[in-house]
């Protein structure tokens, strides 16, 4: 798809002109007789008739925010090449007539792939500007985190940070105050150019209340989750904040990659035509081999010891556990009970298998107390790299853990019980299904998406918007600094 024809030419319209850039938008649609026959940035504005009237109609995106009438005219002329700007808007499928039509479908796929990729592109540029470049230094010369803006953020009502002359709002600084206490019928601030959401709040409802009057407001809204490859040290543990400072985040503008029961960016993506090229598959696969090679993940305060698990059987089985009331559980479709069936079905289905339990680094409290005394069952408490732990099982368990995707990393079969990111597209064994989810897509499809596409990291060093492959060298000689500090053995085979 390469034309187009809008049908509007209000303040949306000028939005979607600025998103599609490059596109050949061949004609604008309007109703408005007076400005039939004159020109909207260089491209004519013709009525319907017109339209009806081209030898080769051009797609049409319908801007207006209610297009109920519009599209009964569409419909009374048999036409169906449309795509609706509210889809586009809100980060879902297109919602169009003529899906009968194979090719028609196939072509407005391409074309949400193609803005897909786009708005990805500048919504990186959006959390680049008026976040990491205004946070990281909050009107200062010393590098702040995010944890630690967002503690900064409560320390008064409503504090404005100006960037390019632009108010910038976190949510945490709306709806608590000073002493840590939400701030009960809070508002978005009239003066508020940018909302900045981290999803830690975002089950609050009031949060929700402020997101989606940003919204109605047309004022860009980022929501944003800790990255996959974040950190040294998790950010519950209290030390020198260059350890525990997030080196990365998954940026969206539509929903959470975590949060299963609405369509992300992440998963519309995942979910489309979109294919990777040969660089980006070649690219993909050298990644994944540097992450297992160094072994570094989420958080890198572990050392490199093999854990001595001993070998009463053939088969080794790993059941993940996670932090009770954790919000991935409860966003990735996981029941309370799932976990207890999760063990119960590893033990029916491994009968001579040895079953470990890995608890969650933060917490030893977790969802299996009522197993400690079952002889096959070893609980894994002491810290240690899952890319480690996971090189010396056959099997894996789990309900929505990032240690099932590096799992799928080691080459190990996968488990899962709920819903994270990464099941519903034929690289895991689901025991749940989610019917939005319809691709088959490989691991490096997968990984590409999740690490490359949808994550943004920032340098240590310089403070700027960097690649993953500097992020990840970056944590290394980070993880290999704290091990120094800490007295904690380096082990001469890895990088």
């Amino acid at each position: 798809m390469k034309e187009l024809a809008f049908w509007g030419c209000g303040s949306r319209a000028e939005d979607a002109l600025g998103l599609l850039d490059g596109w050949d938008i061949r004609a604008v649609i309007d109703n408005n007789p007076k400005m039939q026959g004159t020109t909207w940035h260089g491209i004519p504005v013709i009525s319907f008739a017109d339209f009806l009237e081209l030898e080769h109609p051009p797609v049409l995106l319908v801007t207006p925010h209610f297009p109920g009438e519009i599209l009964s005219q569409l419909e009374q002329h048999d036409i169906y090449r449309w795509i609706l700007y509210n889809d586009i808007l809100e980060n879902r499928l297109p919602k169009t007539g003529g899906d009968c039509d194979v090719a028609w479908r196939a072509e407005k796929m391409s074309f949400f792939c193609q803005v897909l990729a786009l708005q990805l592109k500048r919504l990186k540029l959006l959390a680049q500007e008026y976040f990491f470049e205004c946070f990281l230094r909050s009107g200062s010369k010393e590098v702040v985190g995010v944890a630690d803006f967002l503690s900064l953020a409560r320390s008064a009502k409503h504090p404005i940070l100006q960037y390019r002359s632009r108010n910038v709002f976190d949510t945490a600084s709306i709806l608590f105050d000073g002493k840590l206490r939400l701030v009960k019928g809070a508002k978005l601030p009239r003066e508020a150019d940018f909302l900045y959401i981290h999803s830690l709040y975002n089950e609050d409802y009031d949060e929700k209340f402020l997101e989606l009057a940003a919204r109605a407001k047309g004022i860009p809204t980022v929501i944003a989750e800790d990255g996959l490859l974040l950190s040294i040290e998790p950010r519950e543990q209290q030390s020198n904040n260059r350890f525990n400072q997030g080196h990365s985040q998954i940026i969206d503008d539509g929903g959470i990659y975590i949060n299963a029961h609405s369509p992300s960016r992440m998963e519309n993506i995942l979910n489309s035509n979109w294919y990777m090229s040969k660089d980006e598959k070649a690219r993909a696969s050298a990644l994944i081999q540097k992450i297992l090679t160094t072994k570094i993940t989420k958080y890198n305060f572990a050392a490199l010891h093999s854990p001595a698990l001993g070998m009463h059987c053939n088969c080794r089985v790993l059941v993940v556990d996670q932090l009770p009331n954790d919000k991935s559980i409860t966003y990735g479709m996981v029941m309370e009970e799932d976990f207890s069936r999760m063990l119960e079905t590893a033990l029916k289905e491994n009968p001579g298998a040895d079953i470990y339990v890995k608890e969650h680094p933060v917490k030893s409290q977790g969802h299996f107390s009522d197993f400690a005394k079952n002889p096959r069952i070893h609980f894994l408490r002491e810290p240690m790299n899952p890319l480690i732990l996971l090189e010396q099982m056959d099997k894996v368990y789990t309900c929505t853990s990032q240690m099932g995707f590096e799992a799928l990393l080691c080459g190990k079969e996968v488990h899962v019980f709920g819903m994270p990111f990464y099941a519903g597209w034929g690289i895991t064994m689901d025991r749940k299904k989610l019917e939005r989810r319809t691709r088959m897509r490989t691991l490096e499809e997968v990984f590409y998406v999740a690490y490359v596409m949808c994550s943004l990291y920032v340098s240590f060093k310089d403070e700027r918007v960097c690649e993953i492959e500097q992020a990840i060298d970056e944590l290394l000689e980070l993880r290999e600094e704290y091990w120094k500090q800490n007295n904690i053995f380096l082990p001469h085979d890895v990088p």
